[in-house]
């Protein structure tokens, strides 16, 4: 409850809150690290199925991605600077909710569209291709007739 005496008229404000339940923080960690793990993956898949492409796709993919990590970090530096200096000139009986610290909803359509780019890195990272011979990537055992029935492993 506030009261505003600053040389105007008077008004009374009033801001009724709740605690966070308890069960949120370790949701909250769990969805976190299943997150990490997920992203971790996805990259290490994406990154690994752009070996040995054309350079174009390559490069695109680069491109996209770091576009994608601009229009994601760019309004979370912006809405953190913005935030922090409001918090230490204005005083607050709580801070401002995670999600604004980190641009949403304000920007939003920044991370919409950084998810379109890493859409469109994922579908050009998932075309099927060839190797550079046209055979495919994994070893087969042959038998050659000159090592007398012995095998051995031909990439």
């Amino acid at each position: 409850m506030s009261i505003n005496d600053d040389n105007t008229t008077p008004k009374m404000s009033l801001a009724l809150t709740r605690s966070t339940p308890w069960s949120a923080y370790p949701v909250g960690v769990v969805a976190f690290v299943l997150g990490v793990l997920s992203g971790w993956c996805l990259f290490g898949w994406a990154s690994r199925s752009l070996q040995g492409r054309h350079p174009l796709a390559q490069g695109s993919t680069k491109l996209l991605f770091g576009f994608a990590m601009v229009l994601w970090w760019a309004p979370i530096l912006l809405s953190t600077s913005l935030l922090l200096s409001h918090h230490l000139s204005e005083p607050h009986p709580r801070w401002h909710l995670p999600w604004e610290w980190l641009g949403q909803p304000a920007m939003s359509l920044a991370f919409i569209c950084g998810c379109l780019a890493l859409a469109l890195t994922l579908s050009l990272a998932a075309l099927p291709h060839r190797t550079a011979a046209g055979r495919r990537r994994s070893r087969v055992a042959v038998v050659a007739p000159s090592s007398a029935g012995r095998r051995r492993w031909r990439p």
